[in-house]
């Protein structure tokens, strides 16, 4: 049958195709080597997007960088020329014709049958900005969405987490991070029961990608850089009222003023009477949560001053708490039942600040030692370079003497911290803080 011959009753054509002759048969099987394998893939990428201005999309060309002389052999018989040159430059409409006319079949027809049919990729586009749009919405009418570090996120959903989302079929993912997000902060509520309640069930939140969606936005309303490690995300969740362990968020004590008859109670006395150090867990604090009695306690940043006031001091220490850094969960935890005064004292750099102003908003805590007069008195020889102090409203001026740059570790007032913890626990309504500290900076004002 030659190649103007019909077709036999009931035979199908191929689209694009032209009736096929013996040497269009023979001749077709070429296209299946490798001379044409990387022209002709590049060829069905080129296709698969729409012509710039809409017109005919064959109007273009392909190139084929560094080809072999197998490939530009091939391509040069095919098309009825002489090439030379790094780079071999085909026209689509050319490759087009030469092609119906050797092998029966047009550019498409041979792309698809090689590589798979050709993707209208113009209509994925558009269905997929549909789809992130109708994602995003939950997010855009959020209460949360005026907040500045809101908007970086959403930014930073758009450019690396909605692109995956889409490709695994998980764009409800921001929906329910919005919902994570809202529900925050928790009340010392485990991760588990957390996210089953908000999260759509108890595994939503363990590594899994919401949760990663949902420490991007922490990290970013903390402006802290994303955590990367478990420790720094268990922290993280920690600062929002979520507990991902309730045996790793602990707090440590010396000398708690436990008075009741629970196992907590009984663990502080008996550490208390020897002056010893006490870890406790958040675990414990929720079963057995501690009475305590109406007597100061003291918070300070640094394990190491509470490690001094045991070894110094031992059981004639007042009530000591370490936030031993970031406030844990376990410390809040513990704190929220103290019903006689506290007071707070940290390093003078910005985490400090920023721990003793979360302890005096949070427990409504009053400054130990840790006003203006303080820090000016204080040695300073560790610079740790000019920075954007937080606000201290309990001591003005605070701020702004600090941001110089040089920091006051607490080990370096150890000395006076140790006096005022040697007065012991006293009467309530006494002065905890003695007349030697300079007692205009130690109230709010």
């Amino acid at each position: 049958m030659s190649a103007g011959s019909a077709m036999p009753a009931g035979s199908a054509m191929p689209a694009g195709s032209a009736p096929l002759s013996e040497a269009h048969a023979a001749n077709r099987a070429l296209l299946d080597g490798a001379s044409f394998e990387r022209l002709l893939r590049r060829c069905h990428k080129r296709l698969e997007r729409p012509a710039a201005d809409g017109g005919d999309d064959l109007a273009g060309t392909v190139t084929l960088p560094a080809p072999t002389d197998d490939e530009r052999r091939a391509i040069d018989r095919l098309l009825g020329r002489r090439s030379d040159g790094p780079t071999l430059r085909v026209a689509l409409s050319a490759l087009d014709r030469a092609l119906v006319t050797a092998h029966g079949l047009d550019l498409r027809a041979t792309v698809s049958r090689r590589f798979g049919p050709l993707r209208d990729r113009a209509a994925e586009s558009e269905a997929a900005a549909t789809a992130i749009e109708a994602a995003l919405a939950p997010a855009l009418a959020s209460r949360l969405a005026g907040e500045p570090w809101f908007a970086d996120w959403l930014a930073r959903l758009r450019q690396f987490f909605l692109p995956r989302l889409l490709r695994t079929e998980q764009l409800d993912h921001v929906a329910r991070a919005v919902a994570v997000l809202e529900a925050l902060p928790a009340d010392d509520e485990p991760i588990a029961h957390f996210a089953s309640r908000v999260a759509g069930g108890t595994k939503a939140l363990d590594g899994t990608p919401l949760e990663r969606i949902v420490i991007t936005a922490l990290a970013l309303r903390e402006g802290v850089e994303r955590p990367a490690s478990a420790e720094p995300r268990r922290a993280l969740w920690e600062r929002h009222g979520v507990v991902p362990d309730d045996l790793a968020a602990q707090v440590l004590v010396l000398n708690l003023p436990a008075v009741g008859d629970g196992l907590v109670d009984r663990m502080a006395r008996l550490a208390a009477a020897d002056g010893v150090p006490l870890r406790l867990t958040l675990h414990q604090l929720h079963v057995a949560p501690p009475t305590l009695a109406a007597v100061p306690m003291y918070i300070c940043e640094n394990p190491a001053v509470l490690r001094m006031a045991a070894e110094r001091l031992g059981a004639r220490s007042a009530a000591l708490v370490a936030t031993e850094g970031q406030p844990s969960s376990a410390l809040w935890r513990l704190l929220r039942g103290a019903v006689g005064p506290l007071y707070v004292h940290a390093d003078f750099d910005v985490a400090g600040l920023h721990i003793a102003s979360a302890v005096m908003a949070r427990v409504g805590a009053l400054p130990w030692r840790f006003g203006l007069a303080d820090y000016r008195s204080a040695p300073k020889d560790n610079r740790a370079g000019k920075a954007v102090m937080p606000p201290t409203p309990w001591s003005p001026g605070l701020a702004q003497a600090m941001a110089g740059g040089l920091r006051v570790e607490e080990e370096q007032v150890v000395e006076a911290l140790l006096a005022d913890l040697a007065l012991g626990l006293g009467p309530v309504g006494s002065d905890p803080v003695g007349a030697d500290t300079s007692g205009a900076e130690r109230g709010l004002g």
